[in-house]
């Protein structure tokens, strides 16, 4: 024998069968680790996609406080600019009314002047004769040396009153223009430095809104029970190895037990047989042989025994057996799987949406409320802001007004007092009104407009363009896309040996095709 029973049963685990099963353990065992690398790269995902939602929360929850620090320092900018802005016009209004007024008297004094000038020279040249005509008929029809009025006395004390009121230094209009307003100035000053907006709203703070718990604890479950149903199947293919091995075994014994029983019949055969009866040498070789190479002893060798006696070889056997197995558990491991995991995917995603839905949901939640906060103060702050600044805009209108009247006032009476009683003084009144008071109207009725006009509106948040739950829908699709989970790709690995178990039976058909080749030819050969 070229081995022993021993021998054989050592090396009964070394066949075809078991070695696929062993191919498909080791498949399923590098399933198990891709499962956990699997398991270990979902909650890493779920860990950069919560830190993402942590980030854009940041910046999105905590716009509104962006736009509040941002809104009040527009406020104090927007403050501190009219601030600088009425004070700069206040001082350029003083300037150009100082200006304007003394433009327009001087021009009012060169006219006045040199009207009132021409008219007193003739009235004193006229005026003398007729004065000194005049005293000399009242002395004789009175007899008495009591004289009327120094005419030309008269015209020349109106004369001197406007050379003095023309030669006198522009102080007082200096002065006239430069008290009410500097008066507006300081209450502008204490109207605007004083003011400060009211106290901000609350808002909400940077935090974290992203708790992945919940979603490791399903990753956990889901890989838990795919790992389980991978346990039973890898628990079935070593009963299978245990079971392909003992057949192996008893099958190693039958052989061996053939072997013996057709030695000790060839021995029996050869010593103690009749030459008759004994078989020729030739046949009982063939028989002998024919039983050490085939499991499946066939009594008779037609053609067909032949057939099933070439088909039989144990190689040619367990590509048949082997392959079909194979195929056969394949896709019975591959469809439990896959249902498995599809359903635990499905499960996974449903929570994962209501994970999501519910965190993007309290979020945009907390944001609207944090807007709303915000616009309901920069409204308020706009109103208290408008209202003390532009009282002040208005009193200094009407000051201003106030101050050209009071001009205009002292301009007049200063011709009244020169020219009072004189046929001088309706002329000039009249040319006072044409050259200065019309001016004068229109820069009160600019000052009135401007007080009535003017108001000064802060920006807002423009909730309706920028609502934060019009982000929650994209924002929860992304996540999604970025957690998905493959179905198929734990049972990739097992497709990958489909294509061996196939080879197997490519095999078992080349060996079906060289054995119906040799029928023809033991039927061609008879």
């Amino acid at each position: 024998m070229l081995c022993s029973l021993q021998e054989g049963y050592a090396l009964a685990w070394l066949r075809l069968s078991t070695i696929s099963i062993i191919t498909i353990l080791i498949h399923l065992s590098q399933v198990l680790s891709r499962l956990s690398h699997d398991a270990d790269a979902s909650k890493a995902r779920i860990e950069n996609a919560c830190s993402t939602l942590d980030s854009i929360s940041s910046q999105l929850f905590n716009a509104p406080h962006v736009l509040l620090v941002a809104t009040q320092s527009s406020i104090q900018t927007t403050k501190e600019n009219v601030h600088r802005t009425l004070s700069a016009a206040l001082t350029v209004i003083k300037t150009a009314l100082v200006w304007f007024i003394q433009l327009y008297k001087s021009t009012f004094r060169c006219l006045l002047g040199l009207a009132v000038h021409t008219l007193l020279s003739l009235l004193t040249q006229v005026a003398g004769p007729i004065q000194k005509a005049t005293e000399n008929i009242a002395s004789v029809l009175t007899g008495s040396n009591h004289f009327l009025g120094n005419w030309t006395q008269g015209l020349q004390g109106v004369s001197d009153r406007l050379d003095h009121w023309i030669q006198n230094e522009d102080d007082w209009v200096q002065r006239m223009v430069s008290m009410p307003l500097d008066v507006i100035q300081k209450e502008l000053n204490q109207s605007l430095g004083d003011w400060e907006p009211a106290p901000a709203p609350v808002l909400g703070e940077n935090r974290t809104v992203c708790d992945t718990v919940a979603l490791e604890d399903a990753i956990d479950r889901m890989y838990s029970q795919a790992t389980s149903s991978i346990g039973w199947m890898m628990g079935l293919l070593v009963l299978c190895l245990a079971l392909s091995i003992a057949l192996q075994a008893y099958s190693v014994k039958r052989k061996h037990q053939a072997i013996q029983t057709a030695r000790s019949s060839l021995l029996a055969v050869l010593n103690g047989a009749d030459s008759e009866k004994r078989l020729a040498g030739p046949e009982l070789l063939e028989r002998y042989e024919r039983t050490i190479q085939f499991p499946f002893l066939f009594a008779r060798l037609k053609r067909r025994y032949r057939f099933l006696t070439f088909m039989s070889h144990p190689v040619a056997t367990d590509c048949l057996l082997v392959g079909l197995t194979g195929i056969l558990l394949l896709h019975v491991f591959v469809y439990v799987l896959e249902n498995k995991t599809r359903d635990l995917s499905r499960d996974f995603s449903n929570q994962l949406i209501t994970w999501t839905n519910s965190t993007t949901h309290h979020w945009a939640l907390e944001a609207d409320r944090q807007l709303e906060e915000m616009n309901d103060w920069v409204h308020q702050t706009e109103i208290d802001l408008n209202k003390h600044l532009f009282d002040t805009i208005k009193s200094t209108a009407l000051g201003m007004n106030h101050t050209l009247s009071s001009v205009m006032g002292e301009v007049q009476g200063a011709i009244g007092s020169i020219l009072g009683g004189t046929l001088l003084e309706q002329p000039a009144q009249g040319l006072v009104k044409c050259l200065v008071t019309n001016k004068v109207e229109n820069i009160e009725n600019g000052l009135a407009w401007i007080a009535s006009h003017a108001y000064i509106h802060l920006t807002k948040m423009d909730i309706a363009s920028f609502h934060p739950s019009s982000v929650v829908p994209k924002l929860a699709e992304t996540m999604l896309h970025h957690l998905q989970v493959d179905d198929g790709l734990s049972s990739s690995s097992l497709r990958t040996l489909l294509g061996f178990y196939y080879t197997l039976l490519i095999f078992w058909l080349l060996t079906l095709f060289i054995a119906t080749g040799f029928q023809i030819k033991h039927r061609q050969s008879q």
